[in-house]
C-alpha cells in the first residue's frame, strides 16, 4: 500500500547544534537560531523520505509478489503424505509399529504377540529370563569380590566394601585401607586456586596464630593396628578448632589445616617485622 501523505520537503541544510544543546534542549523563552531549525527540519525530511523509498523495495518470495496486504500463497505438495486411514491401519496395534528385529532373538516370538494375543506364559518366560540375568550379575559381582550388599533386585544398598582388607580408617584427611604392607592411601584433592571458580571472596576473620598455638600435636596408634612399632603423629579431632575439621566432621582436613598454618605464619612474620622495627629504631 502506497503512502498517502506528501513528504514535508525541506532542503535547507542548516547547521548541526552542539551535543550539549541536543541533550539539554531549549530553555523556555529561548528562540533557536534559524540554522539550527533548518538542520532539524532537513534531517526529519530526509529520514521520512528514506523510509518511504525503502518501503517500496518489494521483493518476491518463491517467485511471488506480495498482494496489497503483504500476503503470499504457499503451495505444499501433499501427494506423499499418509492419509488418516493409512496411519490408523499402520499403528492401531502396538506390534505393527515395532519391527520384530528390534527384540531379543530368544523372546522374539512371544513379544511379537504384544498386539493383545500374548499369553500369560509368554510374559512369565520373559520375567524368568530377566531374573536369570539379574542373578548371574549378582553372583559375578559378589564372587569377584567387588561389592557386598543387598539383593540386586531391590537396588544397590551397599553396606560394606569387600576388598580383602580391614575396615577403612580416617585420619588426617586420608583414607587408609588395611594395616599391612602395601596399604593404599587416598589423599584429599587440593583446592583449586582459580578465582573464577569461587565467590564471596574476602579476608578470613579467623585467628590462625591462636589456633596453631592452642592445638596439641599427639602421638598415637589406631585401635585396630597390629604393628605397634611405628606410632603416628597428628591431631585428635576433639581437640582441634572446628575450622580444621573436614566436611563430614569425621577427620581433620589437610587443606584447611595448611590454610590456617599460612595465616599463622603470616601473623608471625608480621610480629617479627614489628620487633625488628622496634629494635632498629631503639
Amino acid at each position: 500500500m502506497a503512502f498517502t501523505k506528501q513528504l514535508p520537503e525541506w532542503n535547507a541544510l542548516g547547521v548541526e547544534p552542539p551535543q550539549s544543546l541536543k541533550e539539554g534542549g531549549w530553555k523556555a523563552g529561548v528562540k533557536p537560531p534559524a540554522d539550527y531549525f533548518n538542520w532539524l527540519q532537513n534531517k526529519a525530511f530526509k529520514a521520512i523520505e528514506e523510509l518511504q523509498l525503502k518501503a517500496g523495495e518489494i521483493k518476491s518470495i518463491n517467485g511471488q509478489l506480495p498482494d496489497e496486504k503483504g500476503n503470499i500463497i504457499i503451495n505444499v505438495d501433499t501427494s506423499n503424505f499418509a492419509t488418516k486411514e493409512e496411519l490408523k491401519a499402520k499403528y492401531s496395534k502396538p506390534a505393527n509399529g515395532i519391527p520384530k528385529s528390534d527384540f531379543a532373538s530368544d523372546v522374539q516370538t512371544s513379544l511379537s504377540k504384544a498386539d493383545g494375543s500374548a499369553k500369560q506364559t509368554d510374559l512369565e518366560a520373559l520375567d524368568k529370563k530377566v531374573s536369570e540375568h539379574q542373578a548371574a550379575t549378582k553372583d559375578y559381582v559378589n564372587t569377584r569380590g567387588f561389592l557386598s550388599g543387598s539383593d540386586l533386585s531391590s537396588g544397590y544398598t551397599i553396606g560394606a566394601w569387600n576388598i580383602g582388607t580391614s575396615n577403612l580408617n580416617s585420619a588426617s584427611g586420608n583414607i587408609k585401607m588395611g594395616n599391612s604392607t602395601g596399604n593404599i592411601v587416598c589423599n584429599n584433592l587440593t583446592q583449586t586456586s582459580k578465582r573464577e571458580l569461587k565467590k564471596n571472596i574476602k579476608s578470613w576473620d579467623g585467628d590462625g596464630y591462636g589456633i596453631v598455638k592452642s592445638v596439641p600435636v599427639r602421638q598415637f596408634q589406631y585401635i585396630d593396628e597390629l604393628d605397634e612399632e611405628f606410632p603416628h603423629v597428628g591431631f585428635i579431632l576433639d581437640e582441634v578448632s572446628p575450622w580444621m575439621a573436614d566436611i563430614e566432621g569425621n577427620g581433620v582436613s589437610v587443606n584447611q589445616t595448611v590454610n590456617i598454618l599460612f595465616d599463622a605464619l603470616q601473623t608471625a612474620i608480621a610480629k617479627i617485622e614489628r620487633l625488628e622495627g622496634v629494635i632498629n629504631n631503639g
